[in-house]
């Protein structure tokens, strides 16, 4: 029985050889490689997650380790889903769902199920439903919320991949809800980054941002560094779909740290793309260059560091090939050894049998060195063809490194120069062996030296740098240059320098000319300016005779041809006076010194009064006013801007509707509760004019011809201004015109709403000269004016109201007259020789806080000269030339104020 045991034993040993046992030191090697593998792939590295999988799944199955077999095909199928290898990616997925369903493991088995259905999608349909409807039935079987959660959001995937995003949108939407019901935050997170996706697919943007940050915010601190990258990444491209540009780059550069900290460099190349495309649709092609460079450099780094991945891979399949070769001797070795022993034991009947198994095994393992000899040509030929494409790759990077239009240099991490390519070379006047291994600073001027070596210590730290500074060059010129700066990690961890130069000296000696003839070209438009306002006070002392004296003339007794001849010569003077304001509003505007006031008015009363001076000019026209109820009787703004734009309009529409209808409409278009939006509408029934002839009015000093017999009698200056005016308020403007369907003007204009109106009421149905004003409100009143002809218009226009007045010669005059006797109201003179009006206001304001009340009167007042007299102690003002109703206002104004201070009252504030 002995003998017969021992032939069995040694049968059982010849033919299966040594038994093997699974090595728990190989099983921990296969998790490492699995961990790996995953890192990887979760990096986007999609060649590494090949390689360490393909090495877990060779010892797996060498250790026939089912469980790492199945999870090592997962992985594989996770590497080719990077490479869009769909074929390859579906084989290893029914590998692992077959090596799952031995293992006996049900959850494992749903979950395999799963992501083999997600990833048929584009290869079988059909076959991918019922994957996936199989894959629900097993996780309900096994009752795995989470399962069906995922399930559930995969579906949503599917539809977004075949392009139903609406339909994705929902599904993703009550996977939200489903993982609302599991608080499970991280199963959420993930399905708000997909939700994110079906929201930019449908143009929502903003609720993109907002699903994305959701994200975000759920994962917490938990979330793992790379899918933070990942989430800021997609972040970044969201609000730079939305033009958002700041918050974009702010956003890619987060993410571009993280990737830097991981060693993520296929994470690094993908950011540094997307943020030269930001750069680009910024405007700021040198940074998107100098990004696509970077890219390129991390792209060259990866694909030579790929190569040599794959020749250590090599290396390491040449060395497994070699041990399996040693073991399989050690195996022969025993098998001999046991072969004796049963030779030894066994009868002579048995040795034929040996004979022959012994000839089978020489045969087995002659195939297979073979087979490894094989194997080993075909990995020396890869090798050879892979130190062929890096020697390409380095031609490549060679030709891009010389060829740059850039300067570029090359430093250690000492700050010493290792490479300089031909453009650097030239600028500078060095060779590359004038430069290599010397240290930067050399091309530093003496004011430079400290910069330098602090950009070289934010470098080390990795900062990127932009900045401007001057280069000294060999034949000691300094060049101005722009330079970029960037830190390059190399994959042994240590790293190396890249500037990018750019010479601006041109460029800079460019700019300082335009400087230079922008600064002569201010100082004329000052000089301009300051002679228009000569001019222009120069122009209204005579002016301010004329109409002053015409507005008398008409209020006396005159025939119909008499009044007529005053009408013409006011209607002149008033038509000068425009031209004058107009001429200096446009160089105004060109320097951009018109400021605007902001002063309550009531707009029926500035309509009724631009009507009424503007009437005289449009005689033959009817004029039809409506103004909205809803408009509130107080606004806030500038109401002679206001009055100058309507003035403007209306004066257009008249005298190119003889006879006809204009209408002036006024509306509340909108209101928020602290903004009213009025729009002003002024049509007329003129003969129109065609489209190219309203573009030419909105030029400077372009007037058109609508009736060759007749001249619209302006210089082509209001409507220009017009338009500017209501720009200036933050309005809006638009003029449209038809031959022989009239023009049509309408501008809009945001006011605030008033608190009370010191104005007084005004009606144009109120006599122009009121003879008993006087004795309603007794005032005695001081005139402090040195022209001649302002002085009789004043006294004339006083007398029309029954005041009588004392007639100072200067602003020192007034003081000495005001010091012999009291007066409640001087009309104040601005310009006068000896003591001007602030002067003389300064002085009585000194010892008279109340009385008299000083009204300004000043050719040209703006609204920063209305602050500074007003602070010099004036209580308001009068522009020139004077006009009739203003006038009367003034007095109606300031009668009853000065009426109250005598019995006690006190002056109301301005």
């Amino acid at each position: 029985m002995k003998v017969v045991f021992r032939l069995l034993t040694g049968l059982v040993i010849l033919c299966a050889g040594p038994l093997r046992a699974a090595d728990p030191d190989s099983i921990a090697l296969i998790r490492q490689y699995l961990a790996s593998g995953y890192k990887a792939y979760r990096h986007s590295d999609g060649p590494a997650s090949l390689r360490f999988a393909r090495l877990a799944l060779d010892m797996a199955t060498r250790q026939d380790d089912t469980e790492g077999r199945a999870y090592a095909h997962r992985y594989l199928a996770f590497g080719y889903s990077l490479q869009a290898d769909k074929t390859n990616q579906i084989r290893h997925l029914l590998a692992s769902l077959a090596d799952f369903k031995s293992t006996f493991n049900s959850y494992e088995i749903a979950e395999a199920t799963r992501l083999t259905g997600v990833y048929y999608l584009h290869l079988d349909p059909a076959r991918m439903w019922e994957l996936v409807n199989d894959a629900q039935r097993q996780f309900r079987l096994i009752n795995h919320s989470r399962g069906l959660f995922e399930c559930k959001s995969n579906i949503g995937q599917v539809y977004y991949e075949q392009g139903n995003f609406q339909r994705a949108l929902t599904i993703f939407l009550m996977a939200d809800r489903m993982a609302d019901s599991l608080n499970f935050r991280e199963g959420k997170a993930r399905n708000l980054s997909r939700l994110s996706y079906a929201y930019a697919q449908l143009g929502d943007y903003q609720r993109q941002l907002s699903t994305l940050s959701s994200s975000l915010a759920l994962y917490g601190d938990t979330i793992r560094a790379d899918i933070r990258a990942e989430l800021l990444g997609d972040l970044a491209i969201a609000f730079r779909n939305q033009n958002d540009f700041v918050r974009s780059e702010q956003t890619f550069k987060r993410a571009l740290r993280i990737a830097d900290s991981l060693g993520s460099v296929f994470r690094q190349q993908e950011l540094l793309q997307e943020l030269s495309r930001l750069y680009l649709d910024w405007s700021k092609p040198d940074l998107a260059y100098h990004l696509l460079d970077s890219s390129y450099q991390i792209y060259t780094r990866i694909y030579n560091a790929d190569l040599r991945d794959r020749l250590i891979e090599s290396e390491a399949r040449f060395e497994i090939n070699r041990k399996d070769q040693e073991n399989e001797l050690l195996r022969e070795r025993a098998a001999r050894t046991n072969l004796i022993w049963i030779l030894v034991t066994l009868t002579v009947g048995l040795i034929a049998l040996l004979a022959i198994m012994r000839v089978l095994t020489i045969r087995k393992h002659k195939a297979d060195l073979q087979e490894q000899n094989t194997v080993i040509t075909s990995q020396s030929e890869e090798l050879r063809h892979l130190f062929q494409t890096l020697t390409i790759s380095e031609l490549k990077y060679r030709a891009l490194f010389e060829y740059s239009p850039l300067g570029i240099l090359v430093l250690d991490a000492q700050g010493l120069i290792t490479d300089a390519n031909e453009t650097f070379c030239r600028e500078s006047g060095f060779s590359k062996h004038e430069l290599t291994g010397t240290p930067v600073s050399r091309f530093a001027t003496s004011g430079n030296q400290q910069e330098v070596k602090k950009h070289i210590d934010r470098l080390r730290k990795g900062d990127l740098l932009s900045h401007e500074t001057q280069r000294l060059n060999k034949d000691g010129s300094v060049s101005e240059v722009e330079l970029n700066e960037v830190r390059v990690d190399l994959q042994d961890g240590s790293h190396l320098f890249l500037i990018l130069s750019q010479d601006i000296t041109e460029r800079k000696k460019t700019a300082l000319a335009l400087k230079t003839a922008m600064s002569a070209a201010e100082k004329a438009n000052q000089m301009k300016s300051r002679f228009l306002s000569i001019i222009s006070h120069e122009i209204r002392t005579p002016l301010n005779g004329i109409i002053g004296m015409s507005d008398l003339l008409v209020q006396s007794t005159l025939n119909s041809e008499q009044r007529d001849q005053v009408e013409t010569i006011r209607s002149c003077g008033q038509d000068l006076y425009t031209l004058m304001n107009d001429v200096v509003d446009f160089s105004r505007l060109e320097t951009g010194t018109i400021t605007l006031a902001d002063e309550p008015f009531n707009l029926r009363e500035l309509v009724s009064s631009v009507l009424n001076q503007v009437k005289p000019s449009g005689e033959g026209s009817d004029l039809s006013v409506s103004i909205d109820d809803q408009i509130p009787r107080v606004l806030t703004g500038d109401r002679i801007r206001l009055a100058q734009i309507l003035n403007h309009l209306v004066i257009y529409a008249t005298r190119l509707t003889t006879p006809g209808l204009v209408t002036i409409r006024c509306q509340l278009t909108k209101s928020d509760g602290n903004y009213y939006w009025v729009t002003v509408t002024v049509a007329d029934a003129g003969p129109g004019i065609s489209s190219d002839q309203l573009s030419r009015l909105m030029k400077p000093f372009e007037t058109v011809i609508t009736d060759p017999s007749s001249d619209p009698g302006f210089p082509g200056l209001g409507l220009y201004i017009t338009r500017h005016l209501v720009r200036l308020m933050n309005g809006t403007f638009e003029m449209t015109s038809e031959p022989g369907q009239g023009t049509t003007t309408t501008f809009t204009i945001p006011f605030n709403s008033g608190d009370y109106l010191t104005e007084p009421d005004s009606s144009p149905d109120l006599q122009a000269f009121d003879p008993l004003l006087a004795s309603r409100y007794p005032m005695t009143i001081l005139v402090a004016e040195d022209n001649p002809v302002n002085q009789k218009v004043l006294r004339q226009l006083l007398n029309k109201f029954g005041y009588s007045c004392t007639i100072a010669q200067d602003g020192a005059r007034a003081v000495a007259d005001l010091s012999e006797k009291d007066f409640d109201l001087v009309l104040m003179d601005i310009q006068m020789p000896v003591m001007d009006g602030f002067q003389a206001t300064r002085l009585i304001r000194s010892s008279r806080k109340q009385l008299p009340v000083i009204i300004a009167l000043s050719a040209h007042i703006l609204p920063e000269d209305k602050e500074r007299l007003l602070t010099a102690g004036m209580h308001d003002c009068l522009p020139k030339p004077i006009l009739l109703p203003d006038f009367r206002n003034l007095l109606l104004k300031w009668g009853p104020v000065i009426s109250s201070i005598r019995t006690g009252m006190h002056l109301p504030t301005n």
